[in-house]
């Protein structure tokens, strides 16, 4: 069972343990060692590498040391894994779905002790989730809105009027809803927020470019813009476009902290234009 996980070094504190291959939620990690009890008359040994940070607390006063690796499990406010007893044997289990080279964690507090306080060190996407949904769906699609019916309704010439690329307008805008319904598809709640359990979804139309979503907000843009071709219409998709070139951004980034796997997947597949032709 420890061939699951290998030590590192941690982003969190020191040294922390990763997972070695892909963990299923509700699959058993480690097995934890709870042998070595603490007491009065076996007190720890420091000069034999035996620390009080390294010990566990348990019901009725029992005090184990932790073994390896279990022991280099660090904290956080939003785990992956969990501590279950089965048959007096505790036992890690996957909290969800970690993808290989995830560092495993558990909340110390969920088994807290008396007055003890730990410093967090975990950067926790607990509220990251509330946070884009915040930023992204209530301040940034919302507003986006409101400024182009603003937009639309300020009296203006167009720059052209034609039946043709009004038409063109269309067929753009129908692209990009299609391309954004099937991604939603594909990857569901995902997209409402980041957390810490989230796994890189490569298939579908994820195969072919990294951000469908944002790709076809971008056609709508376009689309948009060709469709009610006025100064003000065009500087709203203007900023549209540049709002969702940052996002797309920003996004990147927290994905490569959070998914190890993802910078690989960055190089293999563009980002909103498909290859025509393999490398």
């Amino acid at each position: 069972m420890k061939g699951n996980v290998v030590l590192k070094e941690s982003a969190i504190n020191g040294t922390g343990v990763f997972a070695a291959t892909v963990l299923k939620k509700g699959q058993p990690i480690l097995k934890i060692d709870d042998s070595r009890v603490v007491t009065a008359e076996s007190p720890l040994r420091e000069a034999d590498g035996e620390f009080e940070c390294h010990c566990d607390y348990l019901a009725a006063g029992k005090v184990v040391l932790l073994q390896a690796p279990e022991r280099h499990i660090n904290h956080s406010c939003d785990p992956n894994t969990f501590v279950k007893t089965i048959h007096g044997v505790r036992y890690v289990f996957a909290l969800y779905d970690i993808p290989m080279g995830a560092e495993i964690t558990y909340d110390y507090c969920i088994n807290g002790f008396g007055d003890v306080m730990w410093e967090c060190n975990c950067g926790s996407e607990r509220g990251s989730a509330l946070a884009t949904f915040v930023f992204r769906n209530v301040l940034g699609f919302p507003v986006w809105t409101l400024g182009f019916v603003l937009a639309a309704r300020v009296p203006a010439l167009p720059w052209f009027n034609s039946a043709a690329i009004t038409a063109l307008g269309w067929l753009i805008i129908t692209a990009g809803a299609t391309i954004i319904l099937v991604a939603l598809a594909t990857i569901r709640w995902k997209a409402l927020g980041p957390t810490t359990h989230d796994t890189l979804v490569n298939q579908g139309i994820y195969r072919h470019v990294r951000d469908p979503i944002h790709a076809g907000t971008l056609l709508e843009f376009i689309g948009i813009g060709l469709i009610l071709p006025t100064p003000a219409v065009g500087l709203a998709c203007v900023i549209g476009i540049f709002w969702i070139i940052a996002q797309t951004w920003l996004e990147e980034i927290d994905l490569l902290r959070r998914l190890p796997n993802y910078r690989d997947y960055m190089n293999a597949v563009p980002r909103f234009l498909p290859r025509f032709r393999k490398k």
